[in-house]
């Protein structure tokens, strides 16, 4: 197995790769996206710790939006999302600090 930075040679496979992570979400996951004229322009992820000690917090990861759409609030939408998401996971809510940029759940 090599581990390194992917390329657009690797477009092919990630893109099979990616799907498959689409469909392995569960309910502790999820994608968003922002969609232009049918075109993904932008993605966020969220996920919950899987142990127990984590499950309270939530990780944002794989967070893009496309340079064209930079400054459009496309990303502060897509945030949005994942945070309504975690919000909405929890019973207690989100409590987001803005100073620390951490989500208290």
């Amino acid at each position: 197995m090599e581990f390194r930075r992917l390329t657009t040679k690797d477009l092919d496979s990630t893109f099979a790769c990616r799907l498959e992570a689409l469909a392995y979400d569960g309910n502790e996951k999820a994608s968003f996206g922002a969609i232009d004229q049918n075109k993904v322009v932008g993605t966020i992820g969220i996920m919950f710790g899987d142990k127990p000690r984590d499950s309270h917090k939530a990780t944002i990861w794989g967070m893009f939006v496309s340079p064209k759409y930079r400054g459009t609030g496309a990303g502060g939408k897509l945030l949005d999302l994942a945070i309504e998401f975690a919000a909405a996971m929890r019973e207690n809510g989100v409590d987001y600090d803005e100073d620390h940029m951490v989500l208290r759940l």
